[in-house]
């Protein structure tokens, strides 16, 4: 009995730095894995544009399983905004049950997000959502 040749498949090149065009430097400081499920259903959760880089920069001094404690003026700078600004996101996200700042003395808060991360798991895969990308703003998908 004669083996078959296998067929190998051409496999396409996903390289970051093809997608985001080959720009020197643009991946000299890091970059960040964000689920598509959190950018396709974030408007869903209830987060504004702002809240969700909020959180995405947040995410950005997330490197292991524990709370995230950046301050609120290097978030405010690194988006642009005031520390004002940056307290009110905050706020807004623990408002809607998706964060919880632990406040310590003499230190940056810390930003649980676990809350946010189960909302995000529950949300439903759709076929569009994962063939399009981000939804529209407003649109719906029920909750699991």
């Amino acid at each position: 009995m004669e083996a078959q040749p296998t067929k190998r498949k051409r496999r396409k090149n996903w390289s970051a730095a093809e997608r985001w065009g080959n720009q020197d430097g643009i991946f000299s400081v890091g970059f960040l894995m964000v689920p598509m499920k959190y950018l396709s259903h974030y408007a869903e959760l209830g987060l504004s544009n702002n809240e969700a880089m909020f959180v995405l920069q947040l995410m950005t001094f997330k490197w292991d399983a524990n709370a995230p404690y950046p301050t609120y003026s290097t978030i405010a700078q690194r988006m642009g905004v005031s520390e004002k600004m940056a307290r009110r996101y905050a706020k807004a996200l623990e408002q809607k049950g998706l964060l919880r700042r632990r406040f310590q003395k003499r230190a940056a808060n810390r930003f649980d997000l676990s809350r946010l991360f189960e909302a995000v798991a529950r949300t439903r895969d759709s076929r569009r959502a994962r063939a399009s990308g981000p939804r529209a703003k407003g649109a719906s998908v029920p909750l699991e």
